[in-house]
């Protein structure tokens, strides 16, 4: 979206970096834009951790940075980004950059101008205990630069947006995110597997909330329980994990 405010989570790495020739970067993406701008293609990631859906495309791009000789100070790197790869917010580039600092958590970026503001946030742990995590089959990926190319020039309403993040922050109500995951496909921005996906978990008794999330919501998929409801039924869960092929990645406190 082109500004407004956003809620994150930074979770822990997901890759390695190296200076193997194996495995490098598709070179639209921004890490290997980035590097094959800057003369430097030897590049490697080893899967592991929550992997794609998590903004693991700007994770990739502010480790591609530290393999130059001298690496740019993000203000640069942020500004690059922006150039290149509208519209996205770059969110989930600030939250990365603070990470490093600050560590895994949640937290509330607001974009300002050209700038941005960024505070961490305290989730209840009910909340993360009851948000489970799968992740999609390589086979649904689809790459953030393709993604990005085929936003609709409106975007998101920020406003819009920004209601619903005030909401979120003040209840955080699994419904909520059903809510927003809805107006998401109102306006184009899930992809039909993650409708079904999404919609198959709706089904099953005790899910209160299901979001996806990464490029066209389909990356990864969360799923929350309602902990008033006295049994989930496990072997719905365990039905839909099958019919897409998805890989169950624990709760959301176990990558925080």
């Amino acid at each position: 979206m082109n500004g407004g405010e956003a809620m994150l989570v930074a979770v822990k790495p997901e890759f390695e970096c190296g200076w193997k020739t194996t495995n490098k970067l598709h070179p639209e993406s921004p890490a290997g834009k980035f590097l094959s701008e800057n003369n430097t293609q030897v590049f490697t990631k080893v899967e592991g951790g929550l992997g794609a859906g998590f903004g693991s495309s700007t994770a990739e791009l502010i480790s591609a940075n530290e393999f130059l000789e001298s690496p740019w100070a993000f203000q640069k790197l942020w500004n690059w980004y922006h150039e290149h790869f509208a519209p996205a917010s770059g969110a989930d580039l600030a939250v990365q950059e603070a990470s490093r600092k600050e560590g895994c958590g949640f937290y509330h970026f607001q974009l300002r101008d050209l700038g941005f503001r960024l505070n961490r946030i305290e989730v209840p742990t009910s909340f993360q205990m009851n948000c489970l995590i799968f992740h999609s089959p390589p086979t649904q990926k689809i790459p953030t630069y393709t993604d990005l190319e085929n936003k609709k020039e409106e975007g998101v309403d920020q406003s819009i947006s920004d209601r619903f993040i005030h909401r979120f922050i003040e209840s955080f109500d699994p419904k909520l995110l059903t809510e927003w995951a809805d107006y998401l496909a109102k306006i184009g921005y899930e992809s039909l597997f993650a409708h079904q996906v999404r919609k198959s978990f709706l089904e099953i008794p005790g899910v209160s909330g299901v979001k996806g999330c990464g490029a066209g919501l389909n990356d990864v998929f969360l799923v929350c329980l309602d902990p008033t409801q006295p049994q989930v039924s496990e072997k719905g869960i365990s039905e839909v994990v099958a019919k897409y092929n998805l890989k169950p990645l624990g709760n959301l406190r176990d990558h925080v």
